[in-house]
């Protein structure tokens, strides 16, 4: 648990200095939003679980995109090849154990990100099985 609780203050923290960085204040965001007077400060502060859901409400309106959110928090590089030399072998290769480790991080992101446009209506549940089962195929 030692590695979530760090990995949520990583994201907090970073969330807290985008709204600040873009120029906003969290009582402005929250009545973009429509929430409650204390919510977003709620969050940051851990009194309420933050999801996926509402980082992304978040972004859009501070105009972050969540490429470049989670790019910064995970080390992608946003001009080039999208990891940072961190990230690579000792020969300059990008290790299996980066590759999957990258691959899980962008399955979750889609997978949350279809699941907010279907709860926002923008997406249906069919087309998004439909994509997946297309995934599938190629996959084989």
């Amino acid at each position: 648990m030692k590695n979530l609780d760090r990995e949520i203050e990583r994201v907090l923290s970073l969330l807290r200095n985008k709204i600040r960085e873009r120029g906003f204040t969290q009582l402005q965001v929250q009545e973009q939003l429509h929430w409650g007077r204390s919510y977003i400060s709620q969050l940051v502060t851990r009194q309420k679980a933050l999801r996926l859901e509402q980082i992304l409400c978040i972004l859009d309106v501070i105009g972050v995109t969540p490429t470049e959110f989670f790019g910064e928090l995970y080390g992608f590089d946003r001009r080039g090849s999208g990891f940072q030399h961190d990230l690579l072998g000792p020969a300059g290769e990008v290790t299996q154990e980066e590759l999957r480790r990258q691959l899980s991080i962008t399955q979750g992101l889609v997978e949350s990100y279809a699941k907010l446009l279907v709860s926002k209506r923008l997406l249906d549940e069919s087309d998004v099985e439909q994509a997946l089962r297309r995934v599938g195929e190629t996959d084989s």
